[in-house]
């Protein structure tokens, strides 16, 4: 059983005298687009990962690792509404998409340690997605981390030649993508709340700390946009509540491809920041 999960051990390595806050910490994400400096550099945190993954209770474990599993159930509270958003609205990105392709809480690392939402193609690169809702406490730069740790863990268990599940066939590079509503960005001043459009300043900033991560591990980084308006989620949510409870009764429903939501397509996806680096 590991001690405690994953990030927190990478996180934890990677605080020093030099660091006051954490990366989930609003006031370090201001102060990183006042200054444009992280405590960090992309090396530092590919040593806390390395540093982290040397034990062998942190290694990825378990019978299902890689499973490329769709899970359709969310847990729903009174007045119809989801316990939790980001639970729901990655339930409504599966139905809304590919079948073949298009799975959730892709197991990487066993226990809860598992990717939001990966797309994976047999003849191009794969997609692992790192999923925040409209009010998430977690900011652009722990959601980075977070997502790119997953790839890590990925390159551990291909490298390490760690037993994984048998649905899964293929070792192809992947692309990392971190999504979410237009409000999450609005909220962390990617997005500006009066225009709606794009904060290019600060933007600019992320964009070098993408580029450099990006060289550093090798990898693709985007940010995305889901055009979906959080009212407007809630309301397609209170309609699978009432056409799925009603028949059930629990606090838990299932929800089908007929529930499937246009703006959550793969193909209705909003690019708002990537790095350079082309590694296709």
């Amino acid at each position: 059983m590991k001690k405690k999960g994953i990030l927190g051990a990478v996180i934890d390595e990677l605080r020093s005298e030099k660091s006051r806050y954490r990366l989930s910490d609003l006031k370090y994400w201001l102060d990183f687009l006042r200054n444009g400096k992280l405590f960090m550099t992309p090396n530092e945190l590919r040593r806390a990962f390395e540093k982290v993954f040397e034990n062998e209770d942190m290694k990825p474990r378990g019978d299902k690792l890689l499973y490329p599993r769709r899970s359709t159930k969310f847990t729903v509270k009174s007045g119809d509404i989801p316990g939790r958003d980001e639970e729901a609205l990655e339930r409504f990105i599966i139905v809304s998409n590919n079948q073949e392709n298009c799975c959730n809480q892709f197991p990487i690392g066993g226990g809860k340690e598992s990717i939001d939402i990966a797309i994976l193609n047999d003849q191009k690169r794969h997609e692992f997605i790192e999923l925040k809702s409209w009010d998430s406490e977690d900011t652009p730069i722990y959601a980075i981390v977070e997502i790119l740790k997953n790839h890590f863990e990925y390159q551990i268990i291909k490298k390490e030649k760690i037993k994984h599940h048998e649905k899964f066939t293929c070792f192809n590079e992947v692309d990392l993508v971190v999504l979410a509503p237009r409000a999450y960005y609005k909220k962390y001043n990617l997005i500006n709340k009066e225009t709606a459009l794009p904060e290019n300043n600060n933007l600019q900033l992320l964009k070098k700390v993408l580029n450099d991560l990006s060289s550093e591990f090798e990898i693709n980084i985007s940010l995305m946009v889901l055009p979906l308006e959080k009212q407007t989620f809630i309301e397609k949510c209170n309609t699978a509540c009432n056409k799925y409870r009603k028949q059930t009764g629990k606090e838990e429903i299932g929800i089908t491809k007929d529930d499937s939501i246009p703006e959550l397509a793969r193909d209705k996806w909003e690019p708002l920041v990537s790095s350079d680096k082309d590694l296709s």
